[in-house]
């Protein structure tokens, strides 16, 4: 298994995930129309062979819109500038490269807001112009959004180039949500369903390409909300361990080569949180007998 760094669009950052020893880095865009930097002071060329850029995360955040997502045209201006750097890397490297994007409206929505056939029209044409190019549509939170509505567009879609990006702290935290809600009796629709893990593993293994690998926890703001968002697993906690072995084992089962360790960190000139995460990874894949005594 390769283990992929996420990290800003820096030298200073993603040097730091290199000499750490990761095998790759996914960046993240804040800005792609500023971040297409192929004319910075620095050795450009020298420094992409040395980082081995591997997947491109879209913006999270666009100018004109609290949400950044492919259906409004910020949205969709700010995909295409992130698909056109993605494809320069991918003739820099000369081989695929991953782009990884949300969907910030559910399906629902566009279908009442009359542009879901657009959405499929933008994906794909994109898709067909950029085929070297593996647009992976990632899991969200519960909000307003169908948990799945990423596997559903995926599927409905069919294209060999559109796949799914499966968020383990996300699904975490869908479980958590609809565990509480169902409890509750609150929200009992279609879209909260009594989530868990096994389930997400389930809904994306045909259509699985990529993995964010991360954990949520409670640090006092609510599971999975500021730092326990894309917290790491802790070694010393049965129930983290566990997660975690299911993640690896669920990456193994659908044949992926590489994952993406994607935490939150103290300082991101010295991740040490990534450097403790691949190094659990490593000692319990290749520690069997701890690798069954917690997977059934």
């Amino acid at each position: 298994m390769k283990y992929i760094a996420k990290s800003a669009f820096k030298q200073s950052n993603i040097m730091d995930k290199i000499n750490k020893g990761c095998d790759g880095v996914e960046i993240q865009l804040l800005n792609p129309e500023n971040e297409i930097c192929l004319e910075k002071g620095y050795k450009i060329e020298k420094f992409l062979k040395d980082c081995n850029i591997v997947s491109i995360h879209t913006p999270l955040v666009a100018e004109t819109d609290n949400n950044f997502n492919i259906e409004t045209p910020c949205g969709k201006d700010g995909f295409i500038k992130s698909i056109e750097l993605a494809d320069k890397f991918s003739q820099f490297y000369g081989r695929r490269m991953n782009l990884v994007c949300h969907m910030d409206l559910s399906i629902k929505q566009q279908i009442e807001l009359g542009i879901y056939e657009q959405t499929k029209e933008f994906l794909l044409e994109n898709l067909e112009k950029y085929k070297n190019i593996d647009v992976n549509l990632e899991n969200v939170t519960i909000r307003d959004m169908g948990v799945y509505d990423n596997v559903v567009l995926v599927k409905e879609l069919n294209k060999e180039n559109l796949w799914t990006t499966l968020d383990i702290c996300h699904a975490l935290m869908a479980q958590s949500a609809t565990g509480h809600f169902t409890c509750e009796g609150k929200y009992e629709n279609e879209y909260y369903e009594y989530e868990t893990l096994e389930k997400a593993f389930e809904k994306n293994k045909d259509v699985c390409k990529w993995i964010h690998l991360n954990n949520a926890t409670n640090e006092g703001e609510g599971y999975g909300v500021g730092k326990g968002h894309g917290s790491i697993f802790n070694p010393n906690n049965v129930n983290d361990v566990s997660t975690l072995l299911k993640a690896l084992r669920f990456a193994d089962s659908i044949g992926l080569e590489e994952i993406c360790i994607e935490v939150r960190e103290d300082n991101y000139l010295d991740s040490q949180n990534f450097l403790q995460t691949m190094n659990l990874c490593k000692a319990l894949r290749n520690n069997e007998k701890e690798f069954k005594k917690f997977i059934a």
